[in-house]
């Protein structure tokens, strides 16, 4: 269940990014990987700070009713 709305993550928990909300920020020290599902935002010598990106919605079946 996505229930964080930010963490900060070190290279043994980079797949602790599924807790955080969807547009949820993510810390993590400038040598450690940004994590697929991560959008990079900020970056400096020490640290960078992404958002874990919004999920597509399913697709949903449209019925028209006639007359």
């Amino acid at each position: 269940n996505n229930v964080a709305r930010a963490i900060a993550i070190d290279a043994r928990a980079t797949n602790t990014v599924r807790v955080v909300k969807q547009r949820g920020r993510v810390v993590g020290a400038a040598d450690v990987a940004v994590p697929s599902d991560i959008k990079e935002l900020a970056r400096d010598d020490h640290v960078w700070v992404g958002e874990r990106e919004a999920l597509a919605s399913p697709l949903i079946a449209l019925h028209v009713r006639r007359g």
